[in-house]
């Protein structure tokens, strides 16, 4: 009795074993991508956060203010206008001012020389 149900135990596993997709060689598997960020391009990451961080910060408060209702936030100028109480034009100079002075500022704080607009 033991013999029989042990003989078909291993004819059971036999028969699965034989139904599985036989297991494919490790080279026609091909190469894994890993789809993580890399370490080097995370903190050049983080350490272009904390320039922008350092040249906001460094803006007067209303340029720094319409910055980032526009960029940050996603208003439209018509939106900051009414958030400030400004109309759009001042908003729209305030944004170029503030451009102006944070691509300065990156500039300076990345070391690369600065260049004359035409």
């Amino acid at each position: 009795m033991f013999s029989t149900w042990l003989h078909r135990v291993l004819v059971n596993l036999c028969i699965d074993r034989k139904r599985q997709r036989p297991l494919a060689d490790l080279e026609s598997a091909g190469e894994l991508t890993d789809s993580a960020p890399r370490a080097d391009d995370m903190i050049e990451q983080d350490q272009r956060k904390k320039m922008l961080d350092a040249a906001m910060a460094e803006l007067p408060l209303r340029q720094r203010t319409a910055l980032a209702l526009c960029h940050f936030q996603g208003l439209s100028n018509i939106e900051a206008a009414a958030a400030m109480s400004l109309t759009v034009g001042a908003v729209e100079s305030l944004l170029v001012r503030a451009r102006r002075t944070l691509r300065r500022s990156l500039e300076t704080m990345a070391g690369e020389p600065r260049r004359e607009r035409a």
